[in-house]
Parts: C-alpha cells; structure tokens; sequence
C-alpha cells in the first residue's frame, strides 16, 4: 500500500496495490480463510474466519474489509501522491486538493486561513440581516437563493437535475423536502443511541451558532433582540432545533399526504409557475432566472412545500414582532456554518465541533483522516479532473482495460440465456427483457473529460483554500444547474473513474463499472480468472441485474417508467420475489441485540442482485473453463481447491467485513444492502453450484432443501 505522505515523484499503476505475484496472492486468500470451519455449514467463517480473527476497525471508520475499505484506502493514498505531485498540482484538482490538506492539518485557530474562512462566512451577513430588518419574501428568497447558490447548504429544499423517467428526450428538475442535519430518529430520541446522537447535535448547534454570531450573521447581547438577535449563542441553537423539528413535522405532513393519494403518479410532474403548494419552488427558480423544461418539475411532496410557504408567510413576512424572522435568520445562519465548517472552510474549532457529532452519528473515535475528506471533497467538487489523474496514473494499461471489457463481455453473452431459461417469463415479457438488456449502456473503467477546458471558470490557490473551495463550489452548483438545459447525455459516465464502487442508473438504463473498483483483490491480471469472476465478475452482474430488480424491472429499455410486464409474469415475479424477503428476515445479525434481523424487504433489489449477478458470473466462468481462459496458474491455489471453489471464494471473500455495532444497527434500518455475511450466505446457500462443489450433503445449510431463484 502507499504511504500517505505526498511526493514530488512520478506515481505509477503498480504503486497503487501491493506487490502481486502467485505467491503472494495465495498468502492473501489462505490467510483471510478458517480451513477448519466446515464450508457447507458455516461458509463466511469458512472464507473469512482468518481475516474476522486479525481485522481491527479503524478509529475513523465504521467499518473494515479486505476489498472495498482497503482497496478505498488505496486509491485515497494513491490519489494523495498523484494529486500532490509536481505535475499534477498545478491542475484545479491538485490545487485545490493542497489547499484543503493543508487547511485540514493546520492547527493554528488565528491562521490566516481561518481567517479567510470567517470572512467568506460574514458574506452571508447582509442578505441574512434583511430578513429581520425587511422581511418580506423577496429578502426570504434572496437569502435562500445565496445560500444555496454559494455553498451555504440546501436549507427548506434540495434539488436534483436528472434524464426524465416519462418522456425519454429531456432532462428533468426535482425539487425535494431537505435533509436536515439529524436523522428522525435522533429527533425522536426513543432509545440509548439516539438520545447520545440528539445530546450531540444540540451541542453542535451551539458550537456552531457562537461561531454564526461572531462572523456576525445575527447578533447577541442584551438588545440583540431588536436587531434580530439572541440573549445568547444557546438561544439561538435551541431555536434552530425547535425549528427543525417544525421542518420535521412538515416533512412528515408531506410523506403522510403521499401515502394517503392512492392516485398519486410515480413521478409527480407540477407546473411551478400554477400550482399553489410549490410556489416556494417557483419563486426560488425565478429568484436564480431558471426555468426548468416544459415549466414543470418533479415534487414527490408537495404538501411539504406548502406547509413551509404557509409557515414563512405567517410567521416572516407577515410578522415583524414575532420571533419567526430571527428563527429563520438563525436556522440560515447556522445551516451556511454547518456546510463551511463541514469543508475545514472556518479553520480547527468549527472542523471539530462538526467532526465530534459525525463521530456520534458513527460511533467512531476519530475524525476521517485528511487524505480521505480531501479526496472526497476535490473529488465531489472537480470529479473530472481527479479522474483524470486517476486513469492516467493507474489505468492506463492497455491490457488491463481489454481485460476488464472482456470481463464485461463475458458475463453480459450469459443473460439471454438466463432469460430464456426462466419458464416463468411469457414470449412477450421474454422479449421485453431482451430488448431492454440489448439497449442497457455499459461504462467500463470511465473516460474522464479534458479538465483544462472544463474547470476554466474554477480560480484556485494553494494559499487561499476558503476561496478555492467556494470558487469550485460554485462551479459545481454552475454545472448541475447547466445540465437542466443540456441534452440528455447518453453515455456521460454518472459516476468519478476513481470511486471503488459500481452503480446502475433505471433512467439511463446502464451500468458503470469504474477503474478504481477494478483493483487488487477484485480484479488483478495476475490471479487466477476464477477469483475475478467470482468477486468483480459478480459485481457486473449484480449491477446488470439491477435493470431487473423489483425497482429496476419497472422501467423500459429506454429507462422510463412503464409497466412493459404481462399480468401473468407480474405475478410470478412477485411470489419469487418473496422468498428472498423471507429467507433474508430469517436472518438473526449476531452482536447488536437480541433477535435483530435483516429486512427482507428494505433489502430485496440488493439481495436480487446478488443473486443474479452470482448466478450470470457462475455460469460464465464455466463457459470460461471450457474454453480453456482459466488465466495465470496458482499452484498453490490449484492444488487446494477446484476451479468452481475457487470461483465461489471470490465470490465469499468479497463480503468478508466487519462494522461498528452502530453502523451495523443504521445499516439494519436504513440500507438497502444486507450485512456482508448474509450477501455471502444469501448468495452461496440458494446457488445449487456452491453446493454441488464442496459436495454439502442434502439439509445442510448451503444444501437446502428449497432455494429461492429469479433467473
């Protein structure tokens, strides 16, 4: 692994994994497995036994694992040196990523840099003090549309620009209720957890609003009151959190009316400029000059939005005594503070209040490390120009990308077999499927734009991290909104070439598959084939089968919404369908509680694409084996396990992970992902192969006597 300290040298592709050889890779697999344990029984301690005995929890993280986290580590570590490099320090990306390193390790709380963070900060004063002193909805809007616009947070409503999932030519404007900076259940507070998670975040809020105060953003003293104030910094805070729970409770209004509308569409098309419940939304794109296409927009809640408007003019622009305009005076400053101290814009103090609830929210000990919030930070803001860097550095091998598409290739010529084997489908629903696979798009390893040409707007220096970050800020927010006049872009990749992950998108109909998940252990031309089909294999798989999933099968090979399935295959869909939710709520998660299990049904389009992608990479590595394309020898490997184990162990040690039991109960509650161990024992237990190589005799628990399918 790379070390993370920076370096003026050259980076190569070899640096970012350890050094691979046969032996090497062998020691890898054999040391993360329990020989002992019985792999018909008890297959994840079987696979990862070795590894869950040694694997410690980093005290920044929530979690460990010998491919996702520490191929993510890798890359992190491998961007530092590139971004950091000679060369690559003179691009926005590498300008900015030194100015955010440096900022995140200073320790000096009167730097100038701190400074320049507070006064970036005071800009928000005057278009926030308007709202006390004028009041009316045009001081309102204006002070929104700044915030948002300049990187102060997305208070009362958030936005997303997207390719229309009805009318398949135009790019479409979602308006959404805004995510508020704790979960509803720490706003609930009913148990331990959340009440620690709730006790925290009151504490930010008075961390942060001391610090709102002394940038000026609403007074306190005394007489602050009349100015639009507070006696104190802690008054204002527990303002802002009265008000978040009124923002709580219209958001709630809005999910309960949504439910309650059986004739609601799927996507809720409105026109801004008519319809009286999202006035808010229209008033706030005539505030920016925007009009989105045909003069409507998406709003899944318009109830929310209604609630919000009736609230600012009873409380704001209608009442000049009350305490509506220093509430919301308040709640916007200390939302813009959030997003800057967030981004290590306003220097050591404000960093660490933020950092200390994250910590909370995560049950961690430590902040994220530099390397990873400026990665992720330049890498969220300037994604092209990281990737760029990225590909360039460590995927430019010709060989690697032929590899890594024939992979693609090959596990893609499996699925009209798979349509055709499933009797269940009807001719026409069969033919549906066909078409909307052969249109499904694919993005393999990425091909980052020219970030010379596309940051021109983005002004950045290693002396002025405040500046850069805002100035890359705005370019950010600049672009999404230019994306809603674009034409939609068929084969732009929706993901970094950098990012260890993979993704299917229903409203492009594609998947991506990323360079930097195409890494040691999931992919190495040096291992044998029978470990890349079973784990990166497997992983284009489960993306391609999300096109399937009991999300996914919904939209049409054009990715709009349209329900393309006889009543007949619907129906057999949904009682196949069931089995997986009823195997995967049998499943007791061991360490957080007595008899908490997996969701069955929060999980099931993840547990589906488990399922299909092990079963479309299973029987592509045969195809493989027949014809002879088994790669590099592994003798020590060879010698101990068949081709078709060796496929399942990749398949297996993919999920070997550990999580913090507080991430684990978030994740048990909020995550459409099953725990590690079930995506392996979901996985292996219902795929008859896994059985019929390691001969697990009948009723033993990867030998069932019933098994649930899709394809």
């Amino acid at each position: 692994m790379l070390l993370v300290t920076s370096s003026a040298g050259p980076v190569g592709a070899a640096e970012l994994s350890p050094v691979v050889d046969a032996d090497a890779i062998a020691d890898a697999v054999l040391d993360r497995m329990d020989r002992k344990a019985d792999p018909c029984v008890d297959a994840f301690r079987w696979a990862c036994g070795g590894w869950m005995d040694k694997a410690e929890i980093k005290p920044s993280q929530t979690r460990a694992g010998p491919y996702f986290t520490d191929v993510r580590e890798r890359v992190e570590a491998g961007l530092d040196r590139v971004l950091s490099s000679a060369k690559e320090s003179e691009t926005p990306a590498g300008t900015l990523y030194t100015a955010c390193m440096r900022a995140v390790n200073a320790t000096d709380k009167g730097s100038a840099a701190t400074k320049a963070g507070m006064t970036m900060l005071r800009r928000f004063a005057p278009t926030l003090a308007a709202i006390s002193t004028d009041g009316s909805m045009t001081a309102v809007l204006a002070a929104l549309a700044t915030l948002h616009s300049n990187g102060g947070g997305s208070p009362l409503v958030e936005w997303g620009v997207s390719n229309s999932r009805v009318k398949y030519p135009e790019m479409v404007l979602k308006a959404y209720t805004p995510t508020l900076g704790m979960s509803r259940s720490g706003f609930r507070a009913e148990d331990p957890i959340a009440r620690d998670i709730n006790a925290a975040y009151r504490r930010m809020l008075s961390e942060l609003a001391k610090i709102a105060g002394k940038a000026g953003l609403f007074p306190i003293g005394p007489d602050a009151k009349k100015a639009g104030g507070w006696l104190k910094a802690a008054d204002a805070a527990a303002a802002v959190y009265s008000f978040e729970e009124r923002i709580q409770e219209w958001k709630k209004a809005g999910y309960d009316a949504h439910r309650r509308a059986k004739d609601q569409p799927r996507y809720n098309f409105l026109e801004v400029a008519k319809h009286p419940d999202i006035k808010l939304v229209g008033d706030l794109l005539d505030a920016w000059g925007v009009t989105p296409p045909a003069g409507k927009a998406i709003v899944k809640y318009p109830v929310y939005f209604r609630e919000a408007s009736a609230w600012l003019k009873s409380a704001v622009v209608d009442d000049a005594t009350g305490d509506g305009r220093r509430t919301l005076r308040a709640y916007l400053a200390v939302t813009a503070t959030r997003s800057l101290a967030a981004a290590d814009v306003l220097g050591p103090d404000a960093a660490a209040a933020y950092w200390r609830y994250r910590q909370e929210v995560k049950g961690t000990s430590a902040p994220p490390e530099a390397t990873t919030r400026c990665v992720k930070r330049v890498g969220n803001l300037l994604p092209w120009g990281v990737g760029d860097a990225f590909v360039r550095h460590f995927f430019d091998g010709a060989d690697k990308k032929k590899a890594a598409k024939d992979l693609v290739d090959a596990i893609r010529e499996v699925y009209p077999s798979l349509f055709d084997d499933a009797a269940w489908l009807d001719a026409r629903t069969r033919a549906a499927a066909k078409a909307k696979f052969a249109a499904l798009a694919q993005n393999v390893v990425s091909f980052p734009r020219n970030p010379t040409d596309f940051y021109d707007d983005v002004v950045v220096s290693v002396d002025d991290y405040a500046g850069s970050w805002m100035s890359a800020a705005r370019h950010a927010w600049r672009v999404d909104w230019e994306r809603l006049r674009a034409p939609r872009a068929e084969r732009e990749p929706h993901m970094a070439s950098w990012e260890t992950n993979a993704q299917h998108s229903s409203s492009r109909n594609e998947i991506t598959i990323p360079a930097g998940l195409l890494q040691t252990p999931f992919f190495d031309l040096a291992a044998p084939a029978a470990l890349t089909y079973g784990s990166a294999g497997h992983i284009v798989g489960h993306e391609i089968s999300h096109a399937f999933d009991n999300n996914g099968h919904r939209y049409n090979a054009r990715g709009e919404w349209d329900n393309w399935w006889s009543d007949a295959a619907a129906a057999a869909y949904k009682s196949k369908t069931k089995c997986f939710v009823k195997l995967f709520d049998s499943y007791v998660v061991p360490g957080v509680g007595a008899n908490v299990t997996v969701d069955g049904q929060l999980t099931l389009p993840e547990n589906l694409a488990d399922a299909g992608g092990l079963a479309a990479a299973a029987i592509a590595w045969d195809k493989a084996v027949a014809a002879g394309k088994t790669g590099p020898a592994n003798p020590r490997l060879n010698a101990a396990f068949t081709p078709k184990q060796l496929f399942f162990l990749g398949y297996a040690q993919t999920y070997c992970r550990k999580r913090t039991v507080r991430s684990m109960l978030d994740r048990l509650s909020n995550n459409r992902h099953s725990p590690g161990q079930f995506r392996l024992q979901g996985g292996l237990s219902q795929h008859p192969g896994f059985a019929a190589a390691f001969s697990c005799a009948p009723g033993t628990p990867y030998n069932p006597p019933k098994r649930c399918s899709l394809w």
